[in-house]
């Protein structure tokens, strides 16, 4: 078994195996991941840190946190102060601090 990471491009064919023999090759593609890890706005001094169960944000005094689930649906939003700490349950989210955005994997 092999694994890709994200960043790899690896060519790949495919044939189809029949009682008969096997077909010819098809056409060459390159898998190659894509992802977006963050969005951040030039000279952000907003740091964001996840731990088991909880985001903590610092450095966005004043700006407003929303956090929100792949389904699109806001689940947590709050004023930010010195360090702001936002509980949340195991999931994938999107947090928009301000200008900035960032994708999140909560264990």
């Amino acid at each position: 078994i092999y694994t890709l990471s994200l960043h790899d491009a690896l060519p790949i064919c495919v044939t189809v195996v029949y009682n008969m023999g096997e077909s010819a090759p098809s056409n060459i593609y390159s898998a190659v991941g894509s992802g977006l890890d963050s969005v951040l706005a030039a000279g952000s001094a907003i740091a964001v840190e996840v731990r088991r169960g909880e985001i903590i944000i610092t450095g966005a005094d004043g700006l407003t946190a929303a956090v929100y689930a792949t389904d699109g649906t806001l689940r947590k939003s709050a004023t930010c102060t010195a360090n702001t700490r936002l509980m949340l349950s195991q999931g994938i989210y999107l947090l928009r601090v301000g200008t900035n955005v960032y994708k999140l994997r909560i264990p």
